[in-house]
C-alpha cells in the first residue's frame, strides 16, 4: 500500500527539536573546543529522543501489539549483541567504547532502543514509497545496512565501539541485515501500517548526521 502523509502541528514541531538536536549535535561533535562534552551529551540525548518518539508512537498508532514487537526486538537484539561481545563469533570481535556508560554485560542499554527506532524508521520510509508490501523487509533491511556501513567509521572515531580488526568484518553487514529482515517481516506478518512520518524522519535526519561527521572526522 502506498501511503501519503501531511505533517500536523505536533509532528511539524517533533521534526523541528529533531533537526535542532542534531545540528547541535554536529556542531560539538566537529567543534574541538566542545568535543569533550561528546561523552557527557550524547548517551542522555538518545535517551530523551528515543523515549519521547516512543511515547508519540505509540500515542499515534493506539495498537498495544506494537509494544510486544518493541519489547521482542529490544530483548533478541540486546542479547545477541552481549553474546557477540562475549565471543566474538557473530558480529566480529568488537568492544563498546566509553561514550555510552550506563552497560549491561559491555553493551550499552541504548543499543537495543536504538535498534527499534532503527527498524522502525526504515520500514516506515519503504512503506511510504514501496507498493509491494511483500518487499518491503528486503528494503528496509538495505537501508539499515546502509545506515550502519556510513556510521561505523564515525562511531569508531567518537569511540562507540571498537574492532580488533583493522576492517569492519563483512559477517557484521550481514548479521544486521539478517536482524532487520528477520524484524521488518515481523511488521508485515502484523499488517503494521504506520500512522505517522516522524520515525522515517527521524532515521533520515540520523543517517545525514553521520554523513556530515563522515566528512567532517574521518
Amino acid at each position: 500500500m502506498h501511503l501519503s502523509y501531511s505533517l500536523d502541528r505536533s509532528e511539524k514541531y517533533i521534526m523541528a527539536i529533531l533537526v535542532l538536536f542534531y545540528a547541535v549535535g554536529v556542531f560539538i561533535h566537529i567543534h574541538p573546543f566542545f568535543q569533550p562534552l561528546i561523552k557527557y551529551t550524547t548517551e542522555p540525548l538518545l535517551y530523551i529522543t528515543l523515549g519521547f518518539l516512543f511515547y508519540f508512537d505509540f500515542k499515534k498508532g493506539k495498537r498495544t501489539d506494537i509494544l510486544w514487537w518493541y519489547l521482542a526486538v529490544f530483548i533478541i537484539t540486546l542479547t545477541i549483541e552481549i553474546i557477540g561481545v562475549k565471543s566474538g563469533k557473530i558480529f566480529g570481535q568488537y568492544n563498546y567504547g566509553n561514550t555510552m556508560a550506563m552497560k549491561i554485560y559491555g553493551v550499552p542499554f541504548i543499543i537495543g532502543l536504538n535498534w527499534i527506532f532503527l527498524i522502525r524508521g526504515s520500514y516506515d520510509i519503504c512503506s511510504f514509497w514501496i507498493k509491494n508490501k511483500k518487499i518491503i523487509p528486503f528494503f528496509s533491511s538495505a537501508i539499515i545496512v546502509l545506515f550502519d556501513f556510513i556510521m561505523e567509521p564515525v562511531a569508531i572515531k567518537l569511540d562507540y565501539w571498537q574492532w580488533f580488526e583493522s576492517k569492519v568484518p563483512v559477517q557484521n553487514y550481514i548479521v544486521w541485515f539478517i536482524l532487520s529482515f528477520v524484524f521488518s517481516l515481523g511488521l508485515n506478518k502484523m499488517r503494521f501500517t504506520t500512522k505517522s512520518p516522524i520515525l522515517g524522519i527521524y532515521l533520515t535526519i540520523q543517517l545525514l548526521f553521520f554523513l556530515i561527521l563522515l566528512f567532517c572526522l574521518t
